[in-house]
């Protein structure tokens, strides 16, 4: 019995100690995984995820609602000039509430705000785990006003009040003529004449007077330099005049708002205007007293030049409209970055490291602008695949994220306040 008890038993110790190693071993497995889980604030969505314009990312773990740099619980706290205030250092809750909060996300209105409740939440929620405290949304007069009589806010509503209940703050883009006094171009009608210069006025009070301490911060037009938002002829000239009717309305709709000279891009073609060379033009046509600070546009993967060249979206407009700002003596009025982006996809397309890297490159040269205001991100999610600033977005179209996901979560969480 000795001979063969003995054996047994150390065989059956050797089975006890292995099992024990195997336990210990899928214990950590499943440690790392669950910790990777609930720490990463984004989980990519599935290969298998549709292409779909609505098509919904894969669950966001709740950490990533509650990260550093965000507070979700009731809207952010502004000052007059729209711009989140913070006092004393920037340590324990004071540095959370600071982190992003010159930061924002731009979304095109009309490929998140007209789906489900549940599919608004998720774009929303997508934004809030970026670390930005900011969301740029188009609030098209020709939408929410098709007739003189005939308003439909019913999904801005939606939209504006779900991005405050998550603490973000809203810029938002007044662009368009009403639908009434659009011309041939449509929606990209500049306005020429005084009939549509007062009615954009006036539907814009209208519209700023609703959303008063929801969005307290408002661009006026899109690119206004570029043929593509101001047909037939981007005109600084006109562009004044129409400043020079809706800016009093707009203050009059809210004493407490601040006005932002539409974004200007960069020049695409013959037609477009320079920004630097429109706004000089803005400040020559006597329109300086219509707008409290400038907002520019820049892709810096425009034909690859990152040499400033002006026929190409570069990193140098900045700079330009900057100096441009300080030469007319608005050396203290604020210069806002309201689309930064860099396309995976079309012409211009870069890889997505490369993108990644731009985004570095592109936040590194504003922190150099003086007097700046927030920076946004165009877009949260490609909304084409191989079509230019629709392949912008930090996640690809079926919803998997890419690096510079990533990099824009780690300066959000860095970024100074101002």
């Amino acid at each position: 019995m000795t001979l063969t008890t003995g054996p047994r038993r150390r065989t059956l110790a050797v089975l006890v100690a292995l099992l024990t190693l195997i336990g210990v071993v899928i214990g950590v497995l499943w440690w790392r995984q669950d910790r990777n889980s609930t720490t990463n604030p984004v989980v990519q969505a599935s290969s298998s995820a549709s292409p779909e314009p609505f098509t919904l990312y894969s669950p966001l773990p709740s950490q990533a609602l509650t990260s550093p740099g965000l507070v979700v619980s009731s809207p952010a706290t502004t000052g007059e000039s729209g711009v989140p205030t913070g006092s004393g250092s920037a340590t324990g809750t004071t540095a959370r509430r600071l982190a992003g909060q010159n930061m924002g996300i731009a979304l095109p209105s009309h490929h998140f705000i007209y789906g489900t409740q549940q599919q608004l939440n998720d774009h929303l929620d997508r934004v809030v785990a970026t670390g930005s405290r900011w969301l740029r949304l188009d609030v098209i007069p020709g939408s929410l006003a098709p007739a003189p009589n005939q308003r439909d806010f019913a999904a801005l509503d939606r939209a504006v009040n779900a991005a405050r209940a998550r603490g973000l703050n809203v810029l938002g883009i007044l662009v368009t003529l009403p639908k009434w006094q659009q011309g041939p171009g449509g929606w990209t009608t500049g306005p020429t004449t005084d009939d549509q210069r007062q009615a954009f006025a006036s539907v814009a009070a209208e519209i700023v007077r609703r959303y008063q301490g929801k969005i307290n911060t408002w661009e006026l037009w899109n690119e206004p330099n570029l043929n593509q938002f101001w047909s037939p002829q981007p005109s600084a000239a006109d562009y004044v005049k129409l400043a020079r009717m809706a800016y009093p309305a707009i203050k009059q709709a809210n004493p407490n708002s601040t006005v932002l000279l539409g974004g200007l891009g960069g020049q695409g073609d013959e037609v477009d205007v320079a920004s630097d060379l429109f706004l000089a033009k803005v400040y020559q046509a006597g329109g300086r007293p219509f707008f409290d600070a400038v907002a520019v546009h820049q892709y810096p993967a425009i034909n690859g030049a990152s040499d400033g060249s002006r026929a190409t979206m570069t990193l140098g407009d900045t700079k330009r409209v900057r100096a441009v700002m300080d030469a007319h003596g608005d050396v203290g009025r604020q210069l806002w970055l309201t689309e930064v982006g860099a396309m995976t996809g079309g012409q211009y397309a870069v890889s997505p490291a490369r993108q990644a890297q731009l985004l570095r490159d592109a936040y590194a040269l504003w922190l150099t602008i003086p007097h700046r205001g927030v920076a946004f991100w165009y877009t949260l999610r490609d909304t084409v695949a191989e079509k230019g600033g629709d392949s912008s977005g930090l996640y690809h179209l079926d919803g998997s994220a890419k690096p510079a996901l990533s990099v824009w979560q780690q300066i959000a969480r860095a970024a100074p306040p101002g």
